[in-house]
């Protein structure tokens, strides 16, 4: 997603880019969290 995300900066896509980059960044914070605390 954070890939799709910035491809899609890079090609000036406004619509799409920032929703890709929040939900990258999201999965990425419950996956730290779930290794940290199991």
């Amino acid at each position: 997603m954070l890939v799709i995300g910035l491809e899609e900066l890079q090609k000036g896509r406004k619509g799409f880019w920032y929703m890709s980059i929040i939900v990258a960044v999201f999965i990425f914070y419950i996956s730290i969290q779930n290794l940290l605390l199991n």
